[in-house]
């Protein structure tokens, strides 16, 4: 796990809830972590892993959050552990007709996903 946060990726974090958004975002992140995007963890590692969470804190390390919806339960689970995110993606936000228990389909995968994209290297 340690050798995860020596690389250059940014860390990405998404939504704890069980609905459709916040499959979707979980989804999301396994795409980039596997495409090499960004390095996927979830809040309960970081929560239990003292190494991570003392690098995430004390360094320049960049990490983004994925909430599928308004609730923002993994913008407000780093914001407990004095995170806060470098980005912040809200999916709800992609789209006027997307409710809490809506789901996604492939297009709209590849549209978050290259918006990512857009915003990570943006900050390079």
């Amino acid at each position: 796990m340690n050798e995860h946060l020596t690389t250059s990726l940014p860390v990405i974090f998404t939504c704890l809830k069980n609905c459709e958004n916040a499959q979707f975002a979980n989804d999301l992140s396994k795409v980039m972590d596997i495409e090499g995007i960004a390095q996927r963890h979830t809040i309960i590692e970081l929560a239990q892993s003292d190494a991570m969470l003392s690098s995430l804190q004390c360094s320049s390390k960049q990490c983004m959050t994925i909430d599928g919806c308004q609730l923002q339960c993994a913008k407000n689970a780093l914001s407990q552990l004095n995170i806060c995110p470098t980005w912040h993606i809200v999916l709800t936000d992609f789209s006027d007709n997307l409710s809490h228990n809506s789901s996604f389909n492939y297009a709209q995968m590849a549209h978050v996903l290259k918006t990512i994209q857009t915003l990570l290297t943006s900050a390079n």
